[in-house]
Formats: C-alpha cells, sequence, structure tokens
C-alpha cells in the first residue's frame, strides 16, 4: 500500500504542481477502496480531494496543522487524517461534506525515528486502523471510527507497526538491541553485496525483535528475537506479504522475516 501511494503521490506532484493545484509537494495520499478519488495533502495544511480518473482536485478542506498521515475507509465516505507535528490529532471526517466526526488527540508517531510506519496504519480491506498513544496501541473501526480493541506493547519504542490485510494481526519490530549471543566479528573477506551485507548484519552484536499479537484476543502469539536491523539504513517501511513481513529501507537493503525469525534478505 505504501510503494503505491509513493507512485501515485509522485504522479500527482507532477501533474496538479505543473497545473499551480497544489503550491507544496505531496507528501501524504490514500485511494479510496473503490479506486474513484485519491485524497492528498502534506505541509500546505489544505487536504485535496482528486478525481482518481482525471487526477483534478474537485474539493479542498482547510485543516489546522501540517498534514502527517491520510487514509480512507473502505466505502470511501470517511476520512481519516492526522496534523500536527508534536502532538498530532487524528480526525475523522465525512468524505462528502468535510464535516468531523470525531477526534483523537495527542498521539504518537506510530514507529519510531526514521520509521515511516506513519501516525496510524490501516488495514483497508478490514475496515480498521491503529495509532499509538500512552503507551498502548489502539485498533479502530474505519466504519464509524469506533474503538475495538486497546493493545500494551512492553517496547518503548517500536520502530515499525503494521496490520495484515485482514486486520487480525498487528506486528511490532524493534529498534536494533543488544544481542549477546551474535559474536562481532571484522567484515569478512566478501566482495560487496547481499553475501557481505548479511555477515555484517549477522556480526554486529545487535538485532530486533518481532512482536505478534492477535487483534480479537489482544493476545501476544510471538516474540522473536532476529539478525537484521532495518533502523541502521535510515528511512524504512513494512508490510505483509501472506504470512511473512517485507522490510524496504532507504539504504536498499531489504527483508523478508517470517512469524518465527527466519530473515532472507532481498
Amino acid at each position: 500500500m505504501r510503494i503505491r501511494q509513493i507512485v501515485l503521490g509522485a504522479l500527482l506532484a507532477l501533474f496538479v504542481g505543473g497545473l499551480n493545484e497544489i503550491s507544496l509537494a505531496v507528501e501524504h495520499l490514500a485511494v479510496s477502496g473503490d479506486g474513484t478519488f485519491i485524497i492528498s495533502g502534506g505541509a500546505s495544511r489544505v487536504l485535496y480531494q482528486h478525481d482518481a480518473a482525471s487526477l483534478r482536485v474537485v474539493k479542498r478542506t482547510r485543516v489546522n496543522q501540517p498534514i502527517q498521515d491520510l487514509a480512507v475507509n473502505r466505502d470511501g465516505n470517511l476520512m481519516f487524517i492526522a496534523d500536527g507535528v508534536f502532538e498530532p490529532t487524528i480526525t475523522v471526517r465525512k468524505t462528502a461534506t468535510g464535516e468531523v466526526v470525531q477526534t483523537i488527540p495527542k498521539v504518537q508517531v506510530l514507529g519510531g525515528f526514521g520509521s515511516r510506519s506513519g501516525i496510524f496504519a490501516v488495514a483497508q480491506p478490514a475496515d480498521r486502523l491503529v495509532y499509538s498513544q500512552d503507551g498502548y496501541f489502539h485498533v479502530l473501526s474505519m466504519l464509524d471510527a469506533r474503538e475495538l480493541v486497546t493493545i500494551a506493547h512492553p517496547d518503548p519504542a517500536p520502530f515499525l507497526v503494521t496490520l495484515n490485510p485482514d486486520g487480525t494481526v498487528l506486528a511490532v519490530i524493534t529498534r536494533g538491541v543488544p544481542n549477546e549471543e551474535e559474536v562481532k566479528a571484522p567484515p569478512a573477506d566478501l566482495q560487496a553485496g547481499p553475501k557481505l551485507t548479511e555477515f555484517k548484519e549477522k556480526h554486529d552484536g545487535k538485532g530486533s525483535i518481532l512482536t505478534l499479537y492477535d487483534v480479537g484476543s489482544r493476545k501476544q502469539t510471538a516474540r522473536v528475537p532476529f539478525w537484521f536491523s532495518a533502523d541502521g539504513y535510515q528511512n524504512a517501511v513494512c508490510g505483509f506479504t501472506g504470512d511473512d513481513l517485507v522490510v524496504l529501507t532507504y539504504g536498499n537493503v531489504n527483508a523478508r522475516i517470517t512469524e518465527d525469525g527466519a530473515v532472507t534478505l532481498l
């Protein structure tokens, strides 16, 4: 989903920027479930609604602070907007009128510095959204913005957070943490490439922890360490592919992680 947003964002920036529809670059966007419209926004503090076929702006809504994240529910009748820098507010609005339905103040950034998890993560096919506040993950129904469950997480600074497409599994990946079982060693006599990267990751004395939760029961179903640390490569995003997680980084060191902590560099 995030990759599709990046591509569409680039197209929108080129198209509407040339028409002076948006004075600043598109930073965040979301696509309706039926693909008929797109919403976008950023530092300009304006929420733009675009016709997906033409990419033209058909509606504008002014918000209070710079937009940090956006989502639309599957039916397209509710928009979820996070605005504000230090203590963002999530505002739920009716798509047709822009009317505010609900506000959730003082939420935390979902992942750590360098993460691109955003203010919230969304499983649009399941109409579920998760955000972080006061040490808990809160899962909402995107049908009516009703809170479904809250889940406490033991790690104070998760780095990547996401939901599976069904909205039934919450995945949390920590920053790199010290791993006493991982023996530090100088780089092997290997040429630059995946093998050298894997060797360095396995011998840098740190790793990450993957924690999985069953959303319905709020129970932790897995907590496994693994040798790859995504936060070492600047920005990162993650998402599910089947039962596995795929992590993409700005440093182009990407990984597939299974629920038992097995890692394959991509």
